[in-house]
């Protein structure tokens, strides 16, 4: 019988991994990761900062530290757990700065990490990293002498209404950033058009891409934090302090549907905790950015609406422009003529916010309501979810909320968020209910 190689692990479910740049510097029985291990995210560095100031170490440790829980938390195989998803993983990450990671700053760091990823991360750090970035001025660097915000620009629905939103008021210099696998590139080329005939908007846009090579686990929660890191980094850069990243508050909160979705299955990226943890840690290591979430009280079918508002100020078509945005989760489907699957959570609340701001859907979608096979599971979740009362104790089940988030404003607009459901499954999907769904 052959076994397979796992990543770094010693007994099942607990992984080794340390990151260093330096090939001086081993740890017997871990397994090295490096930034060579991403295709094009570290090289691409100098030119996000391009034009701005010499980042300080902090952030630029900040970043390695993300780019070491990013990799191991994608070769670090869940299905080798005793419960086939939890995981422990030890990291070490050569630093810049190992000073500024006091052990209450390594606990901000891990408490966030473990609301990310349902994982229990056991981090230290150690010194001898090299610079990470080269502020040069670069030539094809556009010409803006400063910026309000840095906006990360994903491709998606709620990414586009944002940007195109202050595009078309005006009056808001933004430095766009963009994450991108392969399919990810068109849509936000897409709403970068729509960007450039805004006459009064200024903007920057980087895109960078950080597929990894080679990985074991597709779960991919701590992908968030590996995003908003870099975007920091370009923040500081140029000196603005704030970084926004648009999710609607549906998502953002992701409730679980059913108690088999708990924890890190409903992925909580931009869960008030865990920018409100991020925020901390960036605090406690010097810095003075912000990642805020400026459509946190907003449903899906509100975030629509600002983005049909925003087209219809600039005379685009705003059913042909949203139809072409990603919002699908579903990255296992074969769809290669189709960004969106139709049948993942993501892609239903979806379908329910342009149903609520356009009066129907203009998406073209690789499922359809007549294919059982692809749209059961998550549909019974959600005609489950719907179904029963959510409460605050509910929303405070999974993850804590910070200080500074209004509870009844958040559960206000989750109970608009489910009424729109409702009304998106009347009307695409009749025929569907638990009771004539669970015989099948």
């Amino acid at each position: 019988m052959t076994h397979r190689r796992e990543y770094g692990v010693k007994h099942r479910g607990e992984y080794f991994f340390y990151y260093s740049e330096s090939s001086r510097r081993e740890k017997t029985g871990w397994v090295r990761l490096r930034g060579k291990d991403f295709r094009s995210l570290i090289s691409a560095v100098p030119k996000l900062v391009g034009g701005g100031r010499e980042t300080p170490v902090w952030v630029q440790d900040l970043c390695r530290i993300a780019c070491a829980v990013h990799l191991a938390d994608r070769r670090a195989a869940r299905r080798s757990s005793p419960d086939r998803w939890t995981r422990v993983i030890h990291l070490s990450v050569e630093v810049g700065d190992p000073s500024l990671w006091q052990p209450e700053v390594i606990s901000t760091l891990t408490s966030m990490l473990r609301v990310l990823t349902a994982d229990e991360w056991l981090v230290e750090v150690y010194g001898g990293a090299p610079p990470i970035d080269a502020a040069i001025l670069l030539d094809d660097m556009p010409s803006v002498d400063g910026f309000d915000a840095v906006v990360l620009l994903s491709g998606g629905l709620d990414s586009a209404a944002y940007t195109l939103d202050l595009a078309s008021r005006g009056g808001v210099t933004m430095y766009l950033l963009s994450f991108y696998l392969d399919r990810h590139r068109q849509p936000q080329e897409a709403i970068l058009d729509e960007i450039d005939r805004l006459l009064r908007s200024d903007y920057v846009h980087s895109r960078v891409n950080p597929q990894v090579r080679g990985s074991a686990d597709e779960s991919n929660r701590s992908r968030g934090f590996l995003f908003a890191a870099f975007a920091v980094l370009v923040a500081t850069a140029f000196n603005v302090t704030s970084v926004r990243i648009p999710e609607n508050g549906q998502v953002a909160i992701n409730p679980s549907l059913t108690p088999a979705r708990a924890a890190s299955c409903s992925t909580k990226s931009v869960h008030p905790w865990v920018l409100w943890q991020l925020n901390r840690l960036i605090e406690a290591l010097g810095g003075d950015v912000r990642v805020v979430n400026p459509l946190l009280y907003l449903t899906k079918g509100e975030v629509c609406a600002i983005a049909r508002d925003a087209l219809q100020r600039i005379g685009s078509d705003a059913e042909r422009v949203l139809a072409g945005t990603i919002s699908c989760g579903n990255r296992s489907v074969n769809r290669p003529h189709h960004n969106n699957c139709g049948s993942c959570f993501p892609c239903l609340v979806r379908r329910s916010g342009l149903h609520a701001a356009l009066g129907a859907d203009p998406t073209t979608y690789a499922a359809t309501p007549q294919d059982p096979d692809d749209t059961l599971a998550d549909l019974v979740d959600l005609r489950c979810w719907l179904e029963t009362p959510f409460t605050t104790r509910d929303l405070l089940a999974e993850a804590p909320l910070p200080p500074d988030v209004d509870v009844d404003r958040l559960m206000d607009m989750l109970h608009r968020g489910r009424e729109e459901l409702r009304a998106m499954l009347d009307h695409t999907f009749p025929a569907w209910n638990l009771a004539g769904a669970g015989g099948r």
